[in-house]
């Protein structure tokens, strides 16, 4: 109720070079004014997430611009019901560089397809398609880079940007080195006023400790699955960093992590496993819900990008 829906087919390779197209999802709610014939066009994060799925949430968010504007939302290329990509090897494959290796094997081409400048294009196209003068371009997190990337090759089309967790135009950093130099500080944070005494001494001093074990292998011991089944889970350094970043999205986690290493150190590795199993994998915030995320996209779009930076 309330809301338009329709496509708009693109091809896959505006130069080409590569056959194919890609149908793109949107809905529209439209305004009972609309004298500047501007619309909002709100933008996911990721890459890799839908936004159709939010939409009801971005229009709460964006209501007070759309007095006298439409909003426009859509599914950018490979995410959501916008030709989705699928890997089998992130499934099947024993570990994360095994299965980035068959993704991009399986994906060929047009795995340089899904870049940022790529839905840019398909924005433009929407704009068109849709006859609209002007966009205000509403993007969150990866989203926001969309939007700026937009609004530097059409600015005379950008009627105005709203950025929510912001995303510079040459990021993200592939090795998130701005998040792992803040590690120290916000454990610190975590534990002041004595706040961990309960369960470490000094959590900086077990993260270092418990990065120099794992140096020299991996930890293992015993963890429940989602199917309720006993497993055997081991962790290495690659599967430590992806807890500390996942704590980012994930409060309690966070909290979890210092008695977690402290236990990890005395011989007790299986908090510190069920953490990395609940939200410290390489997909942590988007194979965790596969709905309304795209990983297979997420690799495409950022490991072409990464050779930029």
């Amino acid at each position: 109720a309330g809301w338009e829906c329709g496509t708009l087919t693109v091809p896959l390779d505006r130069s080409g070079a590569v056959p194919g197209t890609v149908t793109l999802s949107v809905s529209r709610a439209v305004a009972t004014d609309n004298p500047t014939r501007s619309a909002v066009l709100a933008l996911a994060g990721g890459p890799g997430q839908a936004a159709l799925p939010l939409r009801e949430t971005l229009a709460e968010v964006t209501a007070a611009a759309l007095a006298h504007r439409d909003l426009l939302v859509f599914d950018q290329r490979g995410t959501g019901s916008s030709g989705p990509l699928d890997c089998p090897s992130l499934n099947s494959a024993r570990s994360f560089s095994t299965a980035i290796g068959g993704c991009a094997s399986s994906l060929g081409p047009a795995r340089g397809l899904y870049r940022t400048v790529d839905s840019v294009d398909d924005i433009e196209a929407l704009r068109q398609a849709a006859g609209y003068d002007s966009l205000v371009l509403f993007g969150v997190s990866y989203g926001t880079k969309v939007a700026e990337t937009y609004a530097s090759l059409h600015p005379d089309r950008t009627e105005a940007l709203l950025l929510d967790s912001v995303v510079l135009p040459d990021g993200p950093d592939p090795f998130r080195r701005s998040s792992l130099r803040a590690v120290p500080r916000v454990l610190s944070d975590l534990c002041a006023n004595r706040a961990c005494r309960r369960a470490t001494p000094n959590v900086n001093a077990d993260l270092r400790t418990l990065i120099a074990k794992l140096r020299r292998g991996t930890i293992s011991g015993p963890v429940i699955d989602a199917a309720g089944r006993q497993v055997t889970a081991r962790l290495d350094l690659d599967d430590l960093v992806q807890v500390l970043l996942a704590g980012d999205f994930n409060p309690a986690l966070r909290a979890e992590l210092p008695g977690a290493m402290r236990a990890a150190l005395r011989g007790d590795s299986v908090p510190l496993l069920r953490l990395a199993s609940r939200g410290g994998t390489p997909a942590a915030g988007l194979a965790a819900d596969a709905d309304h995320a795209d990983f297979a996209l997420f690799l495409a779009t950022s490991c072409e990008e990464a050779a930029a930076i």
